[in-house]
C-alpha cells in the first residue's frame, strides 16, 4: 500500500507537468530516468538470461549507446541535433529513387528517423522482443514530442502536451512500487559507472 506521502508526491509531479507540459527541464529528467530504468532492463535480461555473448563487443557496444543515450537524450532525439542527418538521409533517398523534393512527396517516411537510429544502435543489446518493442516506442514517442514542441505548427504543439502526459504516464507506470527498488539499485549502479 502507498503511504501518503508517495501519492502526494506523485500527484505533485503530475500536476507541475499538467500544468507545464512542454517544461523540458522536467520532461527530460524524466526522459533519463525512463531510458535509464531501459539500461538497467536490459542489464538484468542479458545476466538473468546468461546470454552467451555478454563479453561481445557488439552487446557492450549497444549498452554504452544505450547509457550515452539515457545520459543525453536531446543529442539523440532534438530537432536542432538530428534534423541535418535527417534530411540528408531523406534527400539521398529521394534522389536514389527519383523522388520529387516537394509537392508532397516527403522522404522522411522511408528512411531511419532519429529514434530508428537509436533504436537500431541498441538492438544487439536487448534480447527480450518486449521490451526491445518498448524501447522503440518509448524513442518514437520521445522524438515526436521534441520535434512537435519545437514546432511552429499549433496542430503539432498541440500534440506535444499529450506526448508529454504520455511520457509522464509512462514513467508513473515503470516506477511504480513495486518496480522503484528495482530501479535505484540499477540508478545507483549506472551514477558510479559513469562516475568512473
Amino acid at each position: 500500500m502507498k503511504t501518503l506521502q508517495e501519492i502526494r508526491m506523485k500527484r505533485q509531479l503530475n500536476r507541475a507537468l499538467a500544468e507545464k507540459p512542454n517544461s523540458t527541464v522536467e520532461m527530460y529528467a524524466t526522459i533519463r530516468a525512463v531510458l535509464a530504468w531501459f539500461v538497467g532492463a536490459a542489464m538484468q535480461d542479458i545476466i538473468k538470461n546468461k546470454i552467451g555473448m555478454v563479453g561481445s563487443n557488439t552487446v557492450t557496444d549497444s549498452l554504452e549507446y544505450m547509457v550515452a543515450v539515457a545520459e543525453n537524450p536531446e543529442k539523440y532525439f532534438s530537432r536542432e541535433s538530428t534534423i541535418a542527418d535527417w534530411d540528408a538521409r531523406a534527400m539521398a533517398y529521394a534522389k536514389k529513387y527519383g523522388l520529387p523534393t516537394g509537392g508532397g512527396c516527403d522522404a522522411h517516411n522511408f528512411v531511419w528517423s532519429p529514434a530508428d537510429v537509436v533504436h537500431i544502435n541498441t538492438t544487439n543489446a536487448i534480447f527480450n522482443n518486449k521490451l526491445s518493442c518498448e524501447y522503440r516506442d518509448f524513442c518514437k514517442l520521445v522524438m515526436n514530442w521534441e520535434y512537435n514542441r519545437t514546432s511552429e505548427n499549433k496542430q503539432e504543439l498541440a500534440a506535444s502536451y499529450a506526448q508529454a502526459q504520455e511520457i509522464v504516464r509512462i514513467a508513473n507506470n515503470i516506477f511504480d512500487r513495486k518496480k522503484q527498488n528495482f530501479f535505484l539499485r540499477m540508478v545507483a549502479g549506472f551514477r558510479s559507472a559513469r562516475a568512473h
